[in-house]
């Protein structure tokens, strides 16, 4: 599995829970990573341009429908397991 660094983890957690970065990640990731403050160095900037944007907007949708149902079920008494889904999304992303 690739390393992925913890500035890099950063960006990932935003664009699952911040749909206002999300949207500006999109639009000019750049941008959206500088206006987060999250400084991240020439190798953990091109590792996450080189994630196919359209892959990440597919997977972000299937992290929403999945953790919508994971929260369903949690109300309804069923143990949920969000880490192990958050781990598939990552692995996902990164092509492992």
């Amino acid at each position: 599995m690739a390393e992925i660094s913890e500035r890099q983890l950063e960006v990932l957690e935003k664009l699952i829970g911040d749909e206002e970065f999300r949207a500006g990640f999109f639009e000019d990731p750049d941008a959206a990573i500088a206006k987060a403050g999250i400084e991240l160095n020439e190798e953990e900037l091109a590792g996450l341009k080189g994630v196919d944007l359209g892959l990440l907007s597919s997977t972000l949708t299937d992290l929403d429908a999945r953790l919508s149902k994971t929260a369903a079920a949690a109300a309804a008494g069923a143990a949920s397991d969000v880490g192990s889904i958050v781990v598939d999304i990552v692995g996902t992303l990164l092509g492992t």
